[in-house]
């Protein structure tokens, strides 16, 4: 039981939208849905959804980093169980590589689009309205 006037909670509340709520939440497992499938035909070959979801929990539950999307460094990445080189920050395949996340963290910045995926053929993008 809550003591108290429950008005302001119901007031908060007001702010949220729970079809964007519920768009948010699809769009976190067709990431973790991606990422699993991908790792199960590469680095990961061999283990199963619940052994992948476990060793990736650092990218997936947002706990553990204390925030959504905040970088995790390469011995954090390296006791996921995947593979890691470190680039040259110098380097040609690493400023590929930085202007490829810059441009998509501006269009996920900028846009509706809360989800972007890029393949070698293709592209897809997820709305949040």
């Amino acid at each position: 039981m809550t003591l108290g006037h429950i008005e302001p909670y119901l007031q908060q509340l007001s702010n949220f939208d729970a079809v964007v709520i519920e768009q948010l939440r699809a769009a976190q497992k067709l990431s973790e849905h991606i990422a699993i499938s991908s790792l199960q035909r590469g680095m990961l070959r061999g283990k199963n959804d619940d052994e992948i979801r476990a060793l990736i929990r650092p990218f997936i539950d947002p706990t553990i980093t204390m925030s959504h999307g905040r970088a995790l460094n390469h011995e954090q990445v390296k006791s996921c169980g995947l593979t890691v080189d470190l680039m040259d920050l110098q380097g040609d395949l690493w400023k590929a590589v930085w202007d490829l996340y810059m441009r998509g963290k501006y269009l996920v910045d900028t846009t509706s689009v809360c989800k972007l995926v890029e393949t070698v053929d293709d592209c897809c993008t997820v709305t949040g309205e």
